[in-house]
């Protein structure tokens, strides 16, 4: 079992790692015209160059999202049993915005504009192969977060930080990553309740993964240690 559960936390890493290479080269060969109308189309000079560019990658929740996957899938990977205060707040962190890239990008921003060729690769890999890999490596293995309302909060943090980063830059640059957050357009009462909603959904999902954890079984792999344990001759012993 152990051996399945890493298999699903290796493929996790590498499906969010290859689909941030391929967006970070698309973004190297794009144009600062085409870079500048995934925002709203404006002040393309701000992506003139090759490392703004490059630079802009990361500045999307999705990307960041996949990173902190990324992160806790190698963790995993290495030691399917981890578990501590500051583990399970990263891995609700990471579990919660990576299922709001997933619901978002598919329901709200692929009908709005269908990626194609290249981006279509990297756009499957980063909003739905990444998504659907790491749901699936909690729900059959975990580990199982306790309930604990500290660890709603502490990973509201992320959702707070990139927010706050997205407004700043956006202030800077004249150019905001998402329409719902772009001030110039929709004014600061509109993009704060929109940062609400968004607030109070992350806040449903982390609920709902540790209102889960209660009840999911816990597959702590602990008959793959027992299957490892030395007997009384120093032999170790498989178990059936």
């Amino acid at each position: 079992m152990k051996t399945f559960a890493r298999v699903i936390f290796g493929l996790t890493a590498l499906c969010s790692i290859v689909g941030m290479i391929m967006a970070t080269i698309q973004a190297a060969d794009s144009t600062a015209a085409a870079t500048a109308a995934l925002g709203d189309g404006l002040r393309p000079e701000v992506f003139d160059s090759v490392w703004s560019r490059v630079l802009n990658v990361f500045s999307y929740f999705t990307i960041q999202s996949n990173i902190l996957v990324t992160v806790i899938s190698i963790i995993l990977l290495i030691n399917p049993y981890r578990t501590s205060d500051v583990f399970r707040v990263f891995r609700l962190m990471g579990l919660g915005a990576i299922i709001i890239t997933g619901l978002v990008y598919n329901l709200v921003l692929l009908p709005l504009l269908p990626p194609h060729g290249f981006s279509l690769v990297f756009n499957v890999l980063l909003h739905m192969a990444t998504p659907l890999l790491a749901v699936i490596g909690w729900l059959v293995w975990g580990p199982r977060i306790p309930y604990r309302q500290k660890y709603m909060w502490l990973a509201l943090l992320f959702g707070v930080w990139w927010i706050g980063m997205a407004l700043i830059r956006g202030a800077i640059i004249k150019w905001y990553n998402y329409p719902f957050l772009d001030v110039d357009k929709l004014g600061y009462g509109r993009v704060t309740v929109n940062i609400l909603v968004i607030v109070a959904f992350f806040i449903g999902i982390a609920l709902g993964i540790m209102g889960l954890d209660k009840v999911l079984p816990d597959r702590s792999l602990a008959v793959d240690d027992a299957a490892t344990e030395p007997t009384s001759d120093g032999a170790a012993e498989a178990v059936r």
